[in-house]
């Protein structure tokens, strides 16, 4: 008999306020919980306490409600104790399946499967205490914004509940990039976000390096984040623990064999610890990096800028034949190495064309150019992640604002129409099982943020085996739809560190951003077109100072006080 993966979480759900709501395998006689195999179908796995015939247990014996019709039922034992059914539909995504037995009528006849197949949903606690964009002609920009909230705190809910700390500690890279997104919330989710940080601080060994297990890790990414949390929040108190721990860690990176990418992002957590120390009223540490910044500048362009093909390329030294290039080797543009005229070169030359990265999904990791592209967007061969374009975005802003909007843009829209429209029954590539080893499915498909994402197809990214990446996996793919849309597609910049919000709307049509967590208080921002004007509406219960720069206007700053605010411009 060929091997079926079961669903390693049990699934007896029976339903509040029955008699035998507790009931458990040996009160009921039945016990129901979902398997899956190659096929994408749905199959129940039933155990019964009584051993049944294959007559007794024939497709007519078995009643479900909701009324769904069964392709098939198959022994999956010699005793006659447990049977695969096979549903002929996909079953609703909320709920409960109750099953029945018609030959044993009463309570000993059923099992009830939950059926919580599709993706989590936002509390209505975490809800209230998000900025919340207003959007009125982007409803289908609004899903995907609450599907990326609430991702995030159902993966902080597994995570708190895991009794083992270090088990419990998602991918390090993926909490960094998670936390870019997450310091928008105020309260559990921000400081959630913020705590699994924590976790990797508290691994960090005398020498700097971070501790996963039998692994080292290398994060010079946490400066990153750190610097965006307290400009966001203008929350100082956790630097003056965290700066020593930055620095340990910064000084242990330094001496690693690194390539490109990485040297690269070490330059840009020297350019934050200078800011960082400066916070700190620690002169001596910001001059340390402000030197330490201007040598790996140099050093970056003598050793990595190659001419001819007008990038920075990950060799040994510049002038030797390049290596392949992928997306990691523009991460200098987040940086203050590249000339301006270099990073236009580059950006011209690469990531605007359509041979190389400007696909219709933006950014592939692979090039189109490169032979082991793959337009399904396999991991490593082509995939789009939403952690790299949002990294890539944030460079395209310090030389190119425009493309830096219009590839936010195409990262968003493309995000939305798989969340949508994409439906993985009609798909070439099959998902993996609830019980794959290598990475669970989660969900069923539809209406999932995912963990890559195809550069020319509307669907997910694959795996080197063919089968979809993970949905709900990576919670770093909310930085599309939360961190994207407020700061490029809404033009929001909180700097509660400075007393200030920048607004730089770029949309042609009604937007705002209300809830916006701001010194302890709440500030809710709108604006609407009126021809040649536009009307202004601010509402907040702190002291403010917006600097706001209207379409083809120079930045005008209005001091407000708490209350509300109302005025054409």
């Amino acid at each position: 008999m060929k091997p079926v993966l079961l669903c390693r979480r049990q699934l007896l759900a029976l339903p509040l306020g029955l008699p035998w709501a507790k009931a458990s395998l040996a009160q009921t006689g039945l016990q129901a919980q979902w398997l899956e195999t190659d096929d994408n179908r749905f199959h129940l796995l039933l155990s019964s306490q009584r051993p049944l015939t294959a007559t007794e247990a024939a497709p007519e014996q078995w009643v479900l409600e909701p009324p769904l019709a069964l392709s098939g039922v198959q022994a999956l034992d010699e005793a006659g104790q447990r049977w695969r059914l096979s549903l002929l539909q996909q079953p609703p995504a909320r709920g409960q399946l109750l099953v029945r037995h018609r030959s044993a009528p009463g309570r000993s006849s059923l099992a009830f499967a939950d059926l919580m197949l599709d993706a989590p949903s936002l509390s209505r606690s975490a809800r209230s205490s998000l900025p919340w964009p207003w959007l009125p002609s982007r409803p289908e920009w609004l899903a995907l914004y609450e599907a990326a909230w609430a991702a995030l705190e159902a993966q902080l809910k597994r995570s708190s509940a895991e009794p083992d700390e270090k088990a419990a500690l998602p991918n390090p890279s993926d909490s960094c990039f998670t936390a870019l997104y997450a310091t928008y919330g105020v309260g559990s989710l921000a400081q959630g976000s913020m705590a699994q940080l924590d976790r990797l601080y508290r691994s960090q060994r005398p020498d700097g390096a971070l501790v996963a297990g039998p692994d080292l890790l290398r994060l010079p990414l946490l400066a990153w984040v750190e610097l965006r949390y307290w400009q966001r929040s203008g929350d100082a108190s956790r630097l003056t623990r965290v700066v020593p721990l930055l620095d340990r860690h910064w000084r242990w990176l330094e001496v690693q064999d690194a390539g490109l990418e990485a040297k690269a992002q070490l330059l840009q957590a020297a350019e934050c610890m200078v800011v960082l120390a400066g916070q700190q009223r620690d002169a001596a540490l910001a001059s340390h990096y402000r030197g330490k910044a201007e040598q790996m500048a140099v050093h970056l362009n003598e050793a990595f800028w190659h001419e001819a093909t007008q990038r920075y390329v990950d060799g040994p030294e510049a002038g030797q034949a390049p290596r392949r290039v992928n997306l990691g080797n523009f991460w200098p543009l987040l940086t203050a190495a590249p000339s301006a005229e270099r990073a236009r070169a580059t950006i011209e030359r690469w990531l605007k064309a359509p041979a190389h990265f400007n696909t219709p999904h933006r950014f592939p990791s692979l090039p189109r150019s490169d032979a082991d592209y793959s337009p399904l967007g396999q991991l490593g061969r082509g995939h789009v992640s939403v952690a790299a374009n949002y990294a890539l975005i944030q460079g395209l802003l310090r030389h190119d604002p425009d493309f830096a909007f219009d590839s936010a843009l195409k990262q968003v829209e493309q995000m939305s129409a798989v969340f949508h429209r994409f439906d993985p029954a009609a798909h070439s590539q099959r998902m993996p099982t609830l019980a794959d080893e290598t990475a669970p499915r989660q969900g069923n498909g539809k209406r999932q943020l995912w963990q890559a994402y195809s550069p020319e197809q509307m669907a997910p990214a694959t795996r080197p085996d063919g089968k979809l990446v993970r949905q709900q996996g990576a919670a770093a793919a909310g930085l599309g739809p939360v961190a994207l849309v407020i700061e490029q597609l809404l033009g929001i910049d909180v700097r509660a560190d400075a007393g200030f919000i920048a607004w730089t709307p770029r949309l042609p049509e009604p937007q705002g951003l209300d809830r916006i967590g701001f010194r302890g208080g709440r500030v809710s921002l709108r604006l609407e077109p009126r021809g040649e004007q536009w009307q202004l509406s601010v509402q907040n219960d702190r002291k403010l100072l917006l600097v706001l720069a209207l379409p083809g206007r120079a930045p005008e700053e209005l001091t407000l006080s708490p209350g509300r605010y109302q005025e054409l411009l």
